[in-house]
């Protein structure tokens, strides 16, 4: 009996699917990589700090008309943050809208959710998750306004009672400005230090920082003037960066003006502003013409810094019907003590000369310490006032 041959399995079948598997596993394999890829690019990659989020929201809450004074901020039973704040449902949408807009290209999320008159945001991040609660409906046909006006606040606050006695100080003197910089960006114990120098020092708080509004209340209930430190572009930009809410030379003049009505909400009391870093912006026409027709609008003086021999802040201020006056002295380039009783021996010099000074220091221990120990020897010789005194004297336009 004849056996049967089994027929030959093709060859070419054999080579062909170790070839066809593969083409199918690195198909695969690319489509994923894209994927990740994708969502990678467009999540943003890091998830959001707890200070830059927070500074988002403030944001978003200033663009939407509502001061950072109605937002109340703190941490959850559950240890993750919450802010809270009243509005109709008209500023509610507006700042859902802000908010999504500004996580736009970072790895986070918003939600929300509304339970009676009242909207519950979720802006989740990484692990950590932003309550964010809108309270309220102001009623039909209600004229109350929701918040004070910039100008109310302003002159709330520039009515204040002082409950700070100062020393007396002697007409005819020499006028002496000090200004400390960089307040809100740490340094909380030798602010509080600074709070106890019984003469006019004049803050200037950097906006949307940890410490801004805490500082800034600190400073108003004492009695003491301050300014918005506004961050300005610098000309080493992006090495040195002048932190969130800067002003840069491309910004067009609806975004300078919104950044500067933030900075004025975030620091409420301020009675005018000086600029941190900004060598590079300050030493723009148009950038410069917008915050001080800004700055003329809501009634506040500009100090110029002067962080560059190029700035052309003065001329734009005056041009705006600004009152301002330039820095003359730095005090604390060097943080050495004897470096800064050198500048302020340095900055009384000047206002011998002049009639007056503005000498500019920083929150550093060093610096509080030198001028707790210094002013009342000073005292004797000089007039200490505030930037506002003297600008609204020396620093009227023409």
């Amino acid at each position: 009996m004849a056996t049967k041959r089994r027929p030959k399995r093709s060859s070419k079948k054999s080579a062909t699917s170790p070839v066809v598997l593969r083409i199918v596993l690195t198909a695969i394999v690319l489509i994923a990589l894209g994927g990740i890829t994708y969502l990678a690019f467009f999540s943003g990659g890091s998830a959001l700090s707890t200070e830059r989020a927070g500074e988002i929201v403030l944001l978003s809450f200033s663009e939407a008309g509502v001061p950072a004074t109605a937002v109340h901020s703190g941490i959850g039973d559950n240890g993750h943050p919450v802010f809270r704040a009243t509005m109709n449902p008209t500023a509610a949408n507006r700042f859902q809208k802000v908010l999504k807009q500004k996580i736009k290209g970072v790895s986070a999320s918003l939600s929300a959710r509304r339970f009676g008159k009242s909207r519950l945001l979720l802006l989740k991040s990484g692990d950590e998750v932003y309550r964010i609660i809108l309270e309220g409906a102001v009623k039909k046909g209600s004229t109350k306004k929701a918040y004070p006006s910039v100008s109310e606040k302003k002159n709330s606050a520039h009515h204040a009672t002082k409950k700070l006695t100062f020393l007396e100080t002697h007409k005819g003197e020499p006028q002496v400005v000090i200004i400390l910089d960089d307040v809100g960006l740490g340094h909380m114990s030798t602010f509080k230090k600074a709070l106890n120098i019984p003469y006019p020092l004049t803050f200037a708080i950097i906006p949307f920082r940890r410490y801004s509004r805490e500082c800034a209340a600190m400073a108003r209930g004492r009695g003491f003037d301050m300014m918005v430190h506004m961050p300005m572009e610098p000309d080493r930009y992006p090495a040195e960066d002048p932190g969130p809410g800067a002003i840069f030379e491309k910004d067009s003049r609806e975004l300078i003006e919104k950044k500067i009505q933030a900075a004025i909400d975030n620091i409420q009391y301020a009675v005018g502003m000086n600029n941190h870093m900004g060598s590079k912006a300050t030493s723009v026409p148009f950038t410069m013409r917008v915050v001080m027709r800004k700055l003329k609008q809501q009634g506040l003086f500009f100090i110029d810094s002067r962080t560059t021999a190029e700035t052309v802040a003065l001329h734009e201020a005056r041009s705006a019907g600004v009152p301002s006056l330039p820095r003359n002295v730095f005090l604390d380039n060097s943080r050495k003590p004897k470096d800064i009783r050198r500048q302020l021996e340095h900055a009384l010099k000047e206002a011998e000369k002049k009639g007056y000074v503005i000498a500019i220091g920083h929150n550093y221990p060093e610096t509080v310490e030198v001028l707790a120990k210094e002013l009342p020897l000073l005292d004797r010789k000089v007039n200490f006032v505030y930037a506002r005194e003297l600008v609204n004297e020396a620093g009227k336009p023409n």
